[in-house]
């Protein structure tokens, strides 16, 4: 862990949401071919993580074997359905989140994620206090449309998120034009993902017969209003 490496990303589709005309708001959001722009340019094999024995493998192996995963239930449509992956919460005191009407376990920070997380303020500047580890075991998890606008994050909510282990899309979806832009989620990198872009866009994991192994995904965010649930 004292060569981890994160290979650094920023990129942001925000944009001013200040403007009377929703549809003139979204048009200047930057476009798909201005992202793959930034994005390719990070995507070659000098990257760690994709093969097995990696930093970024074993990482995964790490957090799989010792996290305390939950699986968690949802209401759609008025009935409990089980989402397609497992989950741990990780926060600083107080630091509690509630979705869907459910309030995750809080954890103590591991000595890796307390690493992590102090790696990502060193390159980003940003303190989190909090994290949350989805686990997708295969391609059949998934994580369905949705912004991270939960009001425990205050008004537009800085992101970071960093992937272990296989290969996805993250895809974003522009909330007017339905425009939508496919984020290759490489083993190792870091994603900063500016506030304004859960007000302008969602986004999601799809399923794909594709991949068989397994991806730990972290993202961390800043509870701003504690306990208040």
């Amino acid at each position: 862990m004292k060569n981890l490496k994160l290979i650094i990303l920023i990129f942001s589709i925000s944009i001013s949401c200040s403007q009377e005309n929703l549809s003139d708001k979204y048009a200047e959001s930057i476009t798909s071919n201005e992202l793959s722009d930034l994005l390719y340019e990070f995507a070659s094999d000098k990257f760690e993580g994709r093969e097995t024995g990696e930093p970024g493998q074993k990482l995964a192996v790490n957090f799989i074997d010792t996290l305390p995963w939950e699986s968690m239930k949802i209401k759609i449509f008025g009935k409990d359905v089980v989402i397609p992956r497992l989950q741990c919460w990780i926060g600083d005191e107080d630091c509690n989140y509630k979705y869907s009407g459910k309030t995750l376990n809080r954890q103590e920070w591991s000595n890796e994620l307390t690493m992590i997380r102090e790696r990502i303020l060193q390159e980003s500047e940003q303190d989190f206090n909090s994290v949350l580890v989805n686990y997708y075991r295969d391609g059949r998890d998934s994580m369905g449309w949705h912004s991270d606008d939960e009001k425990e994050l205050g008004p537009n909510p800085n992101i970071a998120s960093i992937s272990f282990g296989s290969e996805r899309n993250l895809v974003f979806r522009n909330k007017i034009t339905k425009e939508t832009i496919n984020v290759p989620q490489l083993s190792g990198a870091l994603y900063l993902i500016d506030g304004k872009t859960q007000e302008c866009w969602e986004h999601s994991v799809k399923k794909t017969k594709k991949i068989i192994s397994p991806r730990i995904n972290l993202t961390f965010r800043n509870i701003i209003f504690r306990n208040n649930f």
